[in-house]
């Protein structure tokens, strides 16, 4: 069964390593960029003269400078540059050559190097990531090959390496009229997703919090130039989860805003303290997603409330009725926002209730299985959601689904 046949000329592995795995900032959907994160920098005002946004987290740093690069130009003594792939708020990617091959730089700019292992963290996750996965013939992370710094103007930029990707799971995606995918793709997605994230959470303990459809790539072995997709090929079908622009080691700081504003998980929109578990709720909304072709939440305000209390609301509403149960109230009560979003009855604003069965059952793609493990990510209550590796045994993920699925 064939559900996707189309050129990847427009889609070329350098395009798509632009668009998903190297320029951290950067989003191919309105609801992705709609409020986009950025870095929570806190650092010397006369160095950085920052700014900030609404949220009072940094934005684009005015003493913020990349590194000037043109095509032909040698870094590094081995990595000729071959074309620029593209920018982002923090970096700029680049094709290059080397005796080892094509490459894909990405280079930071000097604010975001200077950061490094203060309020930015990308070099360390990928250099635990690669200690991690040494020896395992299925890289599921992002595997950094070299890294070096380049000092240009009295200030350093840190240069990343890594192998080229093929297009992301967002750009698949965007191909097809219905925007979901077969329920055995999505299978070997998410089964190969939570491998990922077995190493990055129990290994690495380091938590992602940017898992969407732009960070999730599939590999150049898997999927090539005007190749065609077919079901009976998924077994061959290899993904790597990409961009750890702000990712979180154990050493770094557990509170700050953080995920896609549609795919942020209750504890972060209140200000709590957060784990591993909110890399959890993202995939529990992108599996949606990808089953139904449509977003599980759609943040919006109005004039009586803010989109925040809106998601918040919609949220609570697939899980409980009133009143909320004493220790739900008593986790909440720790984040910084309760009063916004809280009093003593409860949430201020409350939303029509929509079980997760009940929307299953409105996309038609409701069984037992996949409303197990949907309901098991995303629990209101962080240490209520399984583990990466716990979530691996369920039975949805070995279950075999026979459907017909719509081509683009």
């Amino acid at each position: 069964m064939r559900f996707l046949a189309y050129a990847w000329a427009s889609f070329r592995t350098s395009q798509s390593q632009l668009d998903a795995s190297h320029v951290s900032a950067t989003s191919l959907t309105s609801r992705r960029s709609l409020h986009p994160h950025r870095f929570h920098m806190k650092f010397v005002s006369r160095v950085l003269h920052s700014v900030k946004d609404f949220r009072g987290t940094v934005s684009v740093p005015l003493a913020s400078h990349r590194l000037a690069v043109k095509p032909g130009q040698i870094l590094d003594s081995r990595y000729q540059i071959i074309k620029q792939l593209g920018s982002g708020q923090h970096s700029t990617v680049w094709l290059a050559q080397s005796d080892g091959g094509s490459k894909a730089l990405k280079i930071l700019t000097n604010v975001v190097t200077a950061l490094q292992s203060k309020e930015a963290f990308e070099l360390e996750v990928l250099k635990n990531v690669a200690s991690a996965q040494s020896g395992s013939s299925q890289k599921r992370l992002l595997q950094l090959e070299d890294h070096f710094n380049i000092h240009e103007n009295h200030v350093d930029h840190l240069c990343l390496v890594t192998a080229p990707l093929g297009p992301s799971l967002l750009q698949v995606c965007s191909k097809l009229e219905s925007k979901r995918l077969p329920p055995q793709l999505v299978k070997c997605v998410a089964r190969q997703l939570l491998e990922a994230l077995h190493v990055l959470h129990d290994q690495c303990q380091t938590v992602h919090t940017d898992i969407k459809p732009d960070n999730i790539m599939f590999s150049t072995a898997s999927l090539s130039e005007n190749e065609e997709i077919d079901l009976d090929i998924i077994h061959e079908i290899n993904i790597v989860l990409v961009d750890f622009g702000t990712a979180i080691p154990p050493s770094g700081p557990h509170s700050r805003l953080i995920q896609p504003v549609a795919l942020r998980a209750p504890e972060v929109i209140t200000g709590c303290v957060w784990d591993v578990k909110v890399d959890i709720w993202n995939l529990g909304c992108i599996v949606f997603e990808l089953i139904t072709g449509q977003h599980l939440f759609k943040p919006k305000a109005s004039a009586t409330w803010s989109a925040e209390q809106y998601h918040l609301a919609r949220i609570f509403g697939t899980s409980y009725t009133k009143p909320l149960p004493p220790n739900v109230m008593d986790f909440f009560r720790r984040g910084q926002h309760f009063e916004k979003y809280f009093d003593d009855k409860g949430l201020r604003i409350s939303a029509e209730v929509e079980t997760m069965d009940q929307i299953l059952h409105v996309h038609k793609a409701y069984t037992p299985e996949l409303y197990a493990i949907l309901t098991a990510m995303l629990q209101i209550l962080p240490e209520a959601r399984p583990s990466a590796k716990d979530l691996l045994a369920f039975d949805w993920l070995r279950e075999e689904v026979h459907t017909v699925s719509e081509e683009a």
